[in-house]
């Protein structure tokens, strides 16, 4: 696995379904959002984490992935040159003209074959973290180490039964 930064990008479920029903390829955050991901790059890994309705954090599923392709910073007067690739959901709404949204354009979203509860994931540490993964705090956007990210996606993978073709 290449030395990048790696991510969880936190979703709902209803974003995950669409955007794998319709091949989407890009993600936009919300408006207003700046997380560090600008230190995303090209062959970046982003496990999809999902959740649905008021489920309990430790409900939540890693139920996919995909790998970043580029980064851009768009205003909203431009985004419709990415809306038809991006799914909207009231969660993440697209920007509107004056408003701001980093989007990470992708390659293809991959569903796991068994997706994995965040509580299931008791022992997956950081060489940083004090508590385990099921235990970080997860607000939408998450950097991984390059130093971390081929132990966090390894075990996540061994645990959803995937292995990349």
């Amino acid at each position: 696995m290449p030395a990048n930064y790696g991510c969880i990008v936190l979703v709902t479920r209803e974003w995950f379904d669409r955007c794998l029903e319709r091949g989407c390829t890009v993600y936009c955050l919300p408006p207003g959002h700046r997380p560090h991901i600008g230190k995303l790059t090209p062959g970046s890994l982003c496990l999809v984490l999902a959740k649905s309705g008021r489920t309990p954090r430790t409900e939540w599923t890693f139920v996919g992935e995909f790998t970043v392709r580029g980064l851009k910073f768009v205003r909203g007067e431009d985004f419709h040159a990415y809306a038809p690739r991006a799914v909207e959901v009231p969660e993440a709404p697209f920007p509107k003209p004056g408003e701001v949204s980093w989007v990470i354009e992708f390659d293809s979203l991959v569903r796991y074959p068994r997706p994995v509860r965040l509580g299931e994931c008791t022992d997956i540490r950081t060489s940083t973290s004090l508590v385990p993964m099921s235990r970080w705090r997860i607000l939408g956007f998450t950097l991984i180490r390059p130093s971390d990210v081929a132990r966090v996606v390894e075990a996540i993978r061994a645990r959803a039964g995937y292995v990349p073709g």
